[in-house]
């Protein structure tokens, strides 16, 4: 309990740190009116404090199904781009700084490199407010995408037989997913017949009770020797014990600190929880 109490009051002090740098880079230094200063500040703070708020609201039940599954998939679009908004500020402006640096050698007269004019500097933030934005609509077209398959060969001469493995992570199954999606990723993953499944955390970002049509669809993958999974954090705070028992009732393989044998593969699979 105490962790977690630290990890809230981190990330606050975090969210509250970044809403401020970033704020102040936008708009303390533009000709911005008040009330357009007003919603970008807004605007900011909103993403920064999404995951709380996200994460009250999933709590407490304060909407509807139908309204949360829309809400949710703003709220996180707005953190990403928060994020990432602040990470090209940054990045943006340590490059700056090292190049007026340089050219000062040089020049120290030079007013246009200059960190402080304010002319450049609004052009520059609203060329990195530009590019963020056509990164985070990238991001999220990466993320509802279907899932891009990739091939890897290992060989051994320990492995007693060919076998494929199929590798699934970081899904965050929660419960604005559609169990559509879910019984499209099933299919295909079975039609590609591997030998064995492995399921390498994060497969689930919502508690047990509300995902249980997710999880019948999920529980349909299919594989000889069996599927196996290993926990990440989002299991973790969403009730790992409970967790734990309902990825046992789908049958798959739990590899909790430990090791299990994959058939007569001579393969051994490990799993560690995050």
């Amino acid at each position: 309990r105490g962790c977690v109490v630290y990890f809230i009051i981190a990330g606050v002090v975090i969210a509250l740190a970044c809403t401020v740098i970033t704020v102040r880079t936008l708009v303390s230094y533009s000709d911005i009116r008040l009330p357009g200063k007003l919603v970008i500040g807004f605007m900011v703070a909103y993403g920064w404090f999404a995951p709380f708020i996200i994460a009250g609201v999933k709590k407490y039940a304060l909407l509807s199904s139908e309204i949360y599954n829309l809400f949710a998939p703003v709220s996180y679009f707005l953190f990403g781009t928060a994020f990432l908004l602040f990470s090209l500020l940054l990045f943006r402006d340590v490059l700056w700084y090292l190049l007026y640096g340089i050219v000062r050698i040089f020049d120290r007269t030079n007013w246009v490199l200059n960190p402080k004019n304010l002319n450049v500097l609004g052009k520059a933030n609203l060329i990195t407010v530009g590019l963020t934005l056509v990164l985070a609509v990238y991001a999220f077209y990466e993320g509802v995408k279907e899932p891009e398959i990739r091939d890897i060969y290992i060989t051994s001469n320990r492995i007693h037989k060919n076998v494929t493995m199929l590798q699934l992570t970081d899904l965050h199954i929660n419960r604005t997913t559609s169990v559509d999606d879910i019984d499209k990723l099933v299919n295909r993953v079975n039609s590609l017949r591997p030998d064995f499944i492995v399921l390498t955390g994060d497969i689930i970002d919502d508690k047990v009770d509300v995902l249980t049509a997710q999880t019948n669809a999920l529980a349909k993958l299919k594989a000889p020797y069996g599927v196996y999974i290993s926990f990440g954090n989002h299991e973790l705070y969403n009730g790992i014990a409970s967790w734990q028992k309902r990825f046992e009732e789908m049958g798959f393989h739990l590899l909790f600190n430990k090791g299990l044998p994959v058939g007569d593969t001579n393969i051994h699979l490990a799993g560690i929880p995050d």
